[in-house]
């Protein structure tokens, strides 16, 4: 055999490598084998406990979304659930109003026929009615005019009769009288005596007054009764309130004016056209409100 230096040693031996060389070398390569599988222990702890925390994440992750899934799933059928009632509600609520809906049309066309027969009714009821207060107006004129007939019997005014005729000529009347006191027509009151034309002033007012008891009418000049000292106005027109005094003051005169407006409004309200009224015939005029 052909002896040559260890390569380690640098001994002469019979093989390749000296049995002490390869005991160390054996030796150490079990050490480093040794190592090696002690590093590859650890890295393979190190790994299963790194896979195992990342499998437990993911476990966990897992679990959570697992559990949100069914939170999730169980507010869904919940949802369903509730609209599910709803859309049941919906539907009663629906077919009630349909029912009413065909109720309420059935009640409209009664209260059509209802009212239809109502008016009929109506109408016969009201011509009736119209027919009635007709009389009724009729009667109350009758009997108004009839009381301010007496009225006016009451303060000695008598209704225009065809003037007579003596010689073929007619005889003009001039003067008209209230409880036998003389009123001249022309409104020349100065004519007749002081005293008695205001007198007659007094009574005038004093029917005026109680005419407005039958024909519920206002004046639009107050008057004041008060004999032959009766007053027309009100302290706000002018000097205030005018005696129907024929002294011939410019008052004795606005309180005429003031006369023959209220006897004018009475006429009007009377339905006299005031075209028909005498200028100056106080007395001519009222009698014209007779029917």
């Amino acid at each position: 055999m052909h002896r040559s230096p260890c390569s380690l040693c640098r001994l002469h031996c019979a093989s390749f490598y000296c049995p002490s060389c390869i005991n160390e070398l054996l030796q150490q390569r079990r050490v480093l084998l040794q190592a090696l599988k002690a590093d590859v222990a650890v890295l393979r702890k190190k790994i299963e406990i790194s896979i195992h925390q990342h499998v437990v994440q993911a476990e966990y992750d897992l679990n959570q979304q697992t559990e949100a899934v069914e939170s999730l799933t169980t507010q869904v059928l919940h949802q369903r659930e509730k609209l599910c009632h709803e859309r049941l509600k919906a539907i009663e609520r629906i077919s009630s109003l349909e029912h009413q809906s065909e109720e309420l049309g059935n009640a409209q066309q009664v209260v059509q026929k209802c009212q239809q027969r109502s008016e009929e009714f109506h109408v016969a009821i009201l011509q009736s009615l119209d027919v009635e207060m007709g009389h009724a107006k009729q009667s109350v004129r009758s009997v108004r005019g009839e009381k301010i007939r007496q009225l006016f019997a009451l303060f000695g005014l008598q209704t225009e009769s065809s003037p007579s005729a003596e010689n073929g000529v007619a005889q003009q009347t001039f003067f008209r009288s209230i409880v036998s006191l003389p009123v001249p027509i022309s409104g020349r009151f100065e004519i007749v005596p002081v005293k008695v034309m205001a007198a007659a002033f007094g009574k005038i007012v004093h029917l005026l007054q109680c005419l407005t008891k039958y024909l519920n009418i206002e004046y639009p000049h107050p008057m004041v009764l008060n004999g032959s000292y009766s007053t027309i106005g009100t302290m706000n027109e002018g000097a205030g309130c005018h005696i129907l005094y024929p002294d011939g003051s410019p008052g004795f005169q606005r309180g005429v004016e003031m006369l023959y407006e209220n006897i004018s409004c009475l006429c009007k309200a009377q339905n006299v056209p005031l075209q028909n009224l005498h200028e100056t015939d106080i007395l001519g005029n009222l009698l014209k409100i007779l029917p």
